[in-house]
């Protein structure tokens, strides 16, 4: 995920954990696009299992902070992952139980 570079070249996520650890914040938002660039396997995978996958980038994430920020272990006991930017919109109505346990975009209205 690094080389998704901001305005100044510097690592976008790096400086986003870098600005969570200061301002004493628990989480990160992550691009799906992004993730689906980068890590094409673990984007499907966050999509159809998310409670498999984002505990997982949720402790990755949290173990780059304490890694980078040594007193930020004693503030927080994790870090939590938001994926934006889902490519998919599914409207409430259709919602069904196959969505159950994934990780869906919705809206209440037509688009």
């Amino acid at each position: 995920m690094n080389q998704f570079k901001g305005e100044s070249d510097f690592p976008i996520y790096a400086t986003k954990i870098r600005d969570m650890c200061l301002a004493n914040q628990q989480s990160i938002e992550i691009s799906y696009q992004h993730l689906k660039e980068a890590l094409p396997t673990i984007a499907m995978w966050v999509g159809l299992e998310p409670s498999l996958i984002l505990p997982e980038l949720n402790l990755l994430a949290y173990s780059i902070a304490c890694k980078n920020f040594a007193s930020y272990k004693s503030m927080f006991p994790e870090v939590f992952i938001k994926i934006k930017h889902l490519p998919i919109i599914d409207y409430i109505r259709d919602l069904r139980h196959i969505h159950l346990g994934k990780l869906i975009k919705s809206t209440a209205i037509s688009i």
